[in-house]
């Protein structure tokens, strides 16, 4: 293991020669540590066998690229090894796989949907929390596109915003769409994408993030559901109380005491129906923020015209009866 020839530029910035090399062996020349490993690749090398090994010195770490040197014959007569000092691309190859593996657990186990689409649309990958929102396995959605399990209605303006992703119009975009699982239901998502591109700049695949807003836009239609509710089934008796308070404002003196009264019960019943109204309303929607679903069911039309003539102002001296136990009559 004595070096016949050394030389290359690299010697110097670690302290060494070609006069301090050649002619000595490995053990002479190396603290014990580096020697041993140097030791150990030139016997390979010796062996026939080729080997390319990082090897430390001095706080730095050289590729080490060793092979057998054969004479004419074949017969190996020595070792040729070449080193390289590659530092500062090993710590950046480790940095590198650090990155990815903290990309893939929080790919893995982000709390929302996440995957790599190929730019035809076909699924790359995809973590947990998507494939249970829409009931693909991960093998499943691999075989798939995003335009297969897209809501019709929606497809169209993905795929518009995903050809302007593509030709650098803009650099991402987010959008509500709405996907159809296995099972065959409509969820709703608040999908927002963006574009890995080369050192070239050619687009590679898409990053998607995929948040269930399902929930969401069911309170919202809920809203406007009590808001058309309410600005519908008010108008009769807030209009009643307007009424009756604009004439006795206007006309309080064309009418005598009981006359008053009467309109006063007249918008007071208005307002406690409009109260009847509000606190339904606003029951069936706390009901339904609860996850509570109101279902309509068959009643007896009998028992409840009872219940309603029960609750009628006697003062107004409403004669009602029961015909049958669907129709009342009202004088």
């Amino acid at each position: 293991l004595r070096y016949l020839a050394a030389g290359g530029l690299g010697l110097a910035a670690v302290g060494l020669s070609s006069e301090a090399m050649t002619g000595n062996t490995v053990d002479e020349i190396f603290p014990p540590e580096t020697a041993a490993e140097v030791s150990r690749l030139y016997r390979m090398a010796l062996r026939g066998e080729s080997s390319v090994v990082d090897v430390p010195y001095l706080g730095l770490v050289y590729e080490q690229h060793l092979s057998p040197v054969r004479d004419e014959s074949g017969e190996i007569i020595a070792a040729m090894g070449v080193a390289q000092e590659v530092s500062a691309s090993r710590r950046n190859e480790e940095a590198l796989r650090e990155s990815e593996a903290r990309f893939r657990l929080t790919f893995a186990h982000a709390p929302i949907g996440k995957a790599l689409i190929e730019l035809d649309g076909t699924f790359r990958a995809a973590n947990e929390s998507l494939t249970r929102l829409l009931g693909y396995s991960e093998p499943q959605l691999l075989t798939m596109t995003f335009q297969e399990i897209t809501h019709p209605e929606d497809l169209e303006a993905d795929l518009a915003l995903r050809d302007q992703l593509v030709a650098g119009e803009i650099d991402s975009y987010t959008m509500e769409k709405r996907y159809i699982t296995a099972s065959g239901d409509v969820v709703w998502v608040q999908l927002s994408v963006t574009l890995t591109r080369d050192a070239d700049q050619q687009p590679l695949y898409f990053i998607a993030q995929i948040q269930d807003v399902t929930e969401r836009k069911r309170q919202e239609a809920s809203l406007r559901d009590l808001v058309a509710i309410l600005s519908h089934d008010l108008r009769t008796p807030l209009s009643v109380m307007g009424g009756y308070s604009d004439v006795l404002l206007d006309s309080w003196d064309d009418y005598d005491d009981e006359q008053r009264l009467g309109f006063i019960r007249k918008a007071r019943a208005a307002a406690y129906a409009a109260q009847t109204l509000l606190e339904d309303t606003l029951t069936i929607s706390a009901l339904d923020a609860d996850g509570i679903e109101v279902r309509a069911q068959e009643v007896r039309v009998d028992e409840l015209a009872r219940e309603v003539l029960g609750t009628l102002d006697r003062e107004h001296r409403i004669d009602a009866s029961l015909l049958d136990a669907n129709a009342v009559r009202v004088v």
